[in-house]
């Protein structure tokens, strides 16, 4: 009997230190994540330009709302599909997602070439700028919206 407890003990005491093992990496995964919803420039970009427009402060703040409304609202999505549950370590995507990756970097890779090589003279101020100045509240928490990370934003929890 003591040998059985002492084995048992011994099993369970791996199996939390293997536990414990992935945890940290897991931890900073979780943290580089964060970090890049955190930090990516197109919302803080569009955030600035709405706070140099006319009501700027009040078109900031409706910004601010809708994207985190819209991020609580993506969480609550992805814990409501999938349980609550990570899905499976070291899976493999599809051929279809890396294909639709390839095709759409590829797409953009040529357009940006096309856009420079055509982009010859200085402009004046866009259309968009233009109305961006005259932007309503309403436009600010649609450009929250759109401006969201997706893919991170779901991957996050």
């Amino acid at each position: 009997m003591a040998s059985f407890s002492i084995d048992s003990s011994v099993i369970g005491f791996s199996q939390v230190l293997a536990q414990r093992r992935e945890r940290p990496q897991m931890t900073l995964d979780m943290i580089l994540i964060g970090l890049a919803i955190a930090l990516h420039p197109l919302p803080v970009m569009a955030l600035i330009l709405l706070l140099s427009t006319d009501k700027g402060l009040r078109k900031g703040l409706v910004f601010v709302l809708a994207r985190l409304a819209c991020l609580v609202l993506v969480i609550a999505c992805v814990l409501l599909f999938t349980d609550g549950s990570p899905p499976k370590r070291h899976s493999v995507p599809s051929t279809a997602a890396l294909a639709a990756k390839l095709a759409l970097g590829v797409g953009l890779i040529l357009y940006g070439a096309y856009k420079r090589r055509k982009e010859s003279r200085p402009r004046e101020e866009s259309a968009w700028l233009g109305k961006l100045r005259n932007a309503s509240g309403w436009s600010a928490a649609g450009m929250a919206v759109l401006l969201q990370p997706w893919g991170m934003v779901a991957a996050g929890p």
